[in-house]
Order: C-alpha cells, then sequence, then structure tokens
C-alpha cells in the first residue's frame, strides 16, 4: 500500500540520518587518536627503522643463526623474567607492571625518534 511505501521511505530517511549522526560522533571521538597516529607516524618508522638496521647489523656481524640464537636467548630471558614477575605479584598486577614497563618503552623510544628528527 502507499502508506506502508511512505512508512518505508520515512523509516530509511530516518535511519539515514541517526547512522550519519553515529558516523559522525565517532569520527569526534576518533579524532584525538587520528592526530596521535599522524603524530607519530614517522618516528614509529624510524623507530623500525633503527630495529632494522641494527639487527641487519648484527646478522652481518655474527649471521644468520648467531643472532637467532642471540634473539632467542633475549626472548628466554625476558619471558623468564616476566613469568617471574607474575608469579611474585600475581596474573594481573604482573601483566599491568609488564605492560607498564613496555608502554613507557615504546612512548621513550618515540620521543627519542621526535628529538632526533628536531635535532
Amino acid at each position: 500500500t502507499q502508506a506502508t511505501e511512505k512508512f518505508e521511505e520515512a523509516k530509511t530517511v530516518v535511519q539515514a540520518k541517526l547512522d550519519d549522526e553515529r558516523v559522525a560522533a565517532v569520527i569526534e571521538q576518533a579524532k584525538p587518536y587520528i592526530a596521535l597516529v599522524k603524530e607519530n607516524a614517522e618516528p614509529a618508522k624510524d623507530v623500525l627503522l633503527d630495529l632494522a638496521t641494527t639487527a641487519q647489523a648484527e646478522v652481518n656481524e655474527i649471521g644468520y643463526l648467531g643472532y637467532a640464537k642471540e634473539s632467542a636467548e633475549v626472548i628466554r630471558d625476558q619471558s623468564l623474567d616476566a613469568f617471574e614477575v607474575c608469579k611474585t605479584k600475581g596474573a594481573v598486577q604482573g601483566v599491568k607492571e609488564i605492560s607498564t614497563q613496555v608502554m613507557s618503552n615504546v612512548v621513550n623510544k618515540l620521543e627519542d625518534a621526535k628529538k632526533k628528527k628536531r635535532s
């Protein structure tokens, strides 16, 4: 019927308007995060490039197998340290502490990269 068609058209228009408002709200909420990503994109690229350069230099010096062995030892040692933290402080508190350290290291590396860019 014509009334049902008009109702469906109105419903579609209202839904589109609601969707537009929701999208606009999500975009507005995302703006600080988008700015943060833009601000840190180049420093992150520099940090990753530095890591790759360091890894390549070590591979050139001690070979792929030597580098793999050293990397495995570092990972093992860090895993044991993390396990010990979780064992002594409990899983939740241990993970919080470890993640705080990781985030702090990431932030420091990004800040260092930004400082290098400025100078």
